[in-house]
Protein backbone atom coordinates (compact mmCIF):
# COMPACT_ATOMS: atom_id res chain seq x y z
CA UNK A 1 0.00 0.00 0.00
CA UNK A 2 1.73 3.27 1.33
CA UNK A 3 5.51 1.96 1.18
CA UNK A 4 4.87 0.81 -2.46
CA UNK A 5 3.12 4.51 -3.71
CA UNK A 6 6.03 6.43 -1.55
CA UNK A 7 9.24 4.26 -2.24
CA UNK A 8 8.41 2.42 -5.98
CA UNK A 9 6.05 5.21 -7.23
CA UNK A 10 8.16 7.50 -5.86
CA UNK A 11 4.35 9.56 -4.46
CA UNK A 12 4.93 12.11 -1.84
CA UNK A 13 3.31 11.03 1.46
CA UNK A 14 1.58 13.89 2.05
CA UNK A 15 0.20 13.77 -1.90
CA UNK A 16 -1.61 10.35 -1.11
CA UNK A 17 -5.58 10.40 0.33
CA UNK A 18 -6.66 8.22 2.79
CA UNK A 19 -9.74 8.16 4.16
CA UNK A 20 -10.85 7.35 8.37
CA UNK A 21 -13.04 4.17 9.06
CA UNK A 22 -14.42 3.67 6.02
CA UNK A 23 -18.10 1.92 5.14
CA UNK A 24 -17.62 -1.09 3.20
CA UNK A 25 -21.59 -0.88 1.65
CA UNK A 26 -22.54 -4.23 0.48
CA UNK A 27 -26.88 -3.27 -0.06
CA UNK A 28 -28.89 -1.51 1.59
CA UNK A 29 -29.09 -2.47 4.61
CA UNK A 30 -25.66 -4.73 4.72
CA UNK A 31 -22.82 -2.86 5.67
CA UNK A 32 -19.52 -2.66 7.64
CA UNK A 33 -17.59 0.00 9.28
CA UNK A 34 -13.71 -0.63 8.59
CA UNK A 35 -11.43 0.19 11.68
CA UNK A 36 -8.57 2.22 10.66
CA UNK A 37 -7.18 4.02 8.28
CA UNK A 38 -7.19 3.54 4.09
CA UNK A 39 -6.03 4.53 0.96
CA UNK A 40 -8.63 6.33 -1.36
CA UNK A 41 -8.39 4.22 -4.65
CA UNK A 42 -8.43 6.97 -7.80
CA UNK A 43 -12.19 7.39 -7.64
CA UNK A 44 -12.01 9.37 -4.76
CA UNK A 45 -14.98 7.50 -2.58
CA UNK A 46 -14.30 3.83 -2.13
CA UNK A 47 -10.92 2.47 0.48
CA UNK A 48 -8.16 0.76 -1.35
CA UNK A 49 -8.87 -3.20 -0.34
CA UNK A 50 -6.43 -6.34 -0.61
CA UNK A 51 -8.15 -8.42 -3.67
CA UNK A 52 -11.08 -10.85 -2.34
CA UNK A 53 -11.38 -8.60 1.10
CA UNK A 54 -15.03 -7.41 0.39
CA UNK A 55 -16.08 -10.92 -0.79
CA UNK A 56 -14.73 -11.71 2.39
CA UNK A 57 -16.35 -8.89 4.28
CA UNK A 58 -19.54 -9.74 3.12
CA UNK A 59 -19.30 -13.29 3.80
CA UNK A 60 -18.34 -12.87 7.06
CA UNK A 61 -21.45 -10.99 7.33
CA UNK A 62 -23.71 -14.54 7.35
CA UNK A 63 -21.54 -16.03 9.75
CA UNK A 64 -22.79 -16.65 13.70
CA UNK A 65 -21.29 -15.84 16.93
CA UNK A 66 -20.64 -19.08 18.70
CA UNK A 67 -20.25 -18.89 22.22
Amino acid sequence: GVTKLVLKDKIPLDKISYVDFPTIRFNAKESVEMPFRYIVMADGKEPLLPPGMKELLHEDLNKGIDF
